[in-house]
């Protein structure tokens, strides 16, 4: 068994207690998602996991095989300078490829969480007194 193979199986373990969508999934977007987040080093799974079912395998396995391409040729940069993480190329080759409408549904759950946990953060800072 290759080391990739062995990442990707041990990615599975991690991945599959964190979807969300494991009713409506087929075993070939699993798989994708597991090999997307492991070879990206991607630790936003739920991310991924909606971006495979709205957009499809096909799409997505097109979109990993040319974020690989580039990272592994020095990688991207972001407009600051800084180096895009692998995850982030393969982020932003597909906010390129979809419609604002596609990115708004898939970043919607993300949008949300960060919501919350700022509000969160915020409670906390106010503290008891203020609530």
């Amino acid at each position: 068994m290759s080391s990739t193979t062995e990442q990707i199986d041990k990615f599975r373990v991690r991945a599959l207690k964190s979807l969300e969508l494991t009713g409506l999934l087929r075993h070939d977007e699993i798989d994708l998602i597991c090999r997307i987040c492991s070879c990206l080093n991607e630790p936003n799974v739920k991310l991924i996991e909606r971006i495979v079912h709205r957009k499809g395998v096909a799409f997505c396995e097109q979109i990993l095989d040319e974020a690989l391409i580039i990272v592994e040729g020095g990688g991207q940069r972001k407009p600051n300078g800084d180096r895009r993480s692998p995850g982030g190329v393969f982020l932003n080759i597909l906010k390129s490829r979809c419609t604002k409408a596609e990115i708004k549904f898939m970043w919607s759950e993300q949008s949300r969480r960060q919501r919350l946990r700022k509000r969160a953060r915020n409670s906390e800072r106010k503290g008891p007194a203020a609530q």
